[in-house]
């Protein structure tokens, strides 16, 4: 079990084991969107990763998505 608080958990239907999770980042007083990391589990929760954004978009245009670590 995680000692790490989520903020929202989802089960990706038809694929056993697969969660994505939005985890609270420290002790915010306040939580916003900079105060969450996405992680995904492939085994059931043994281990977590984070999720990286993608590099363009569905139509192939470039994307700036900003890769943050909180390790």
């Amino acid at each position: 079990m995680s000692e790490d608080s989520f903020a929202d958990f989802h089960e990706v239907n038809g694929l056993r084991g697969i969660y994505i999770a939005s985890q609270v980042i420290g002790n915010p007083p306040h939580v916003g969107p900079a105060n969450l990391q996405s992680v995904i589990t492939f085994d059931r929760g043994g281990e977590w990763h984070p999720l990286n954004p993608p590099l363009t978009d569905d139509e192939g245009q470039p994307l700036h998505c900003e890769v943050v670590s909180y390790d």
